[in-house]
């Protein structure tokens, strides 16, 4: 599954274009109903972005009422690792 960010993306996400989902990523978006629309909206508009332990990069946003936070693999910038809902 593929998906293309828009010219506004976060400056470390510019140029790349399209995501791949991991299958762990695809998984909780039906878990969660998480949509690639709105996964598209937290990577170009993110309230919030970060590192985890691992490198990884997070990007947090809101969607439909809930926090979710998107995570991009630190070897490879265009995989979308996990996608899951946070806890306030």
């Amino acid at each position: 599954m593929r998906v293309r960010m828009r010219a506004s993306a976060p400056a470390c996400l510019a140029g790349m274009g399209t995501f791949r989902f991991s299958r762990h990523a695809r998984n909780n978006m039906r878990l969660y109903g998480v949509s690639i629309a709105e996964i598209s909206m937290v990577l170009a508009d993110p309230a919030r972005t970060g590192h985890d332990e691992r490198g990884n990069t997070r990007f947090d946003g809101h969607v439909g009422g809930k926090v979710v936070r998107v995570v991009i693999a630190r070897d490879d910038p265009t995989r979308v690792i996990t996608v899951f809902e946070r806890r306030r």
